[in-house]
């Protein structure tokens, strides 16, 4: 009977020991992965920024050049219709259509 009086309480307390360490386990791992899946996120959305820069400063460099080249267009339309060319329309519907010429012998 001494032994039974003995063994029953520390068959319960080592079976609330062993859960409570199993549930710290538990809580422990799920700490871990969602630490994972925000690093993960972070570098994710890190190298969509880069990327979205790079695209950026592609679209920013593109947009220099044909803006060149558009004063260029002008330029060349005002040399030849003459620079007392009054009307501002023509010369600009003409500057278009040798920008729209440039880019379309550049890109072939």
């Amino acid at each position: 009977m001494g032994i039974g009086i003995f063994a029953l309480p520390a068959g319960l307390i080592a079976a609330g020991f062993s859960e409570e360490v199993q549930k710290r386990k538990q809580e422990k791992m799920a700490a871990n992965l969602q630490q994972s899946a925000n690093y993960q996120s972070v570098k994710m959305l890190a190298e969509i920024e880069a990327g979205f820069q790079q695209n950026q400063s592609a679209i920013a460099l593109h947009i220099e050049s044909s803006s060149d080249l558009m004063k260029m267009c002008v330029l060349t339309a005002k040399e030849k219709l003459g620079n007392d060319f009054q009307n501002e329309e023509i010369i600009r519907d003409l500057a278009i259509h040798f920008y729209n010429e440039a880019v379309r012998k550049f890109e072939l």
